[in-house]
């Protein structure tokens, strides 16, 4: 098992071996005390690659289902390619 903070800074990796972002934090389900979401900010690489509007200011982060999480250890691993990310939606703002 691994603690959310350990996964923050952690580099993203898709399946297909594309640099995604970097964990920036977790989603969790305050009735069932369970992670659902990596938060990820996006490298601007990926977001050229996913056809993205970088904004002027910032960047942009997704949220994406912890059931895309492949494995975790120096990086997280996604069972997802880059195509497969393209329909994740970028996280509300809080």
């Amino acid at each position: 098992m691994v603690q959310a903070k350990n996964l923050v800074g952690l580099n993203v990796i898709t399946a297909d071996a594309t640099k995604l972002g970097r964990v920036d934090g977790t989603e969790v389900d305050t009735e069932s005390w369970k992670t659902t979401h990596i938060r990820i900010d996006l490298s601007d690489d990926s977001i050229r690659e996913l056809g993205l509007k970088k904004p002027f200011m910032g960047g942009i982060r997704i949220c994406l289902p912890v059931t895309h999480v492949g494995t975790v250890g120096d990086v997280v691993n996604l069972k997802l390619n880059i195509a497969e990310v393209r329909n994740t939606p970028e996280c509300k703002a809080k």
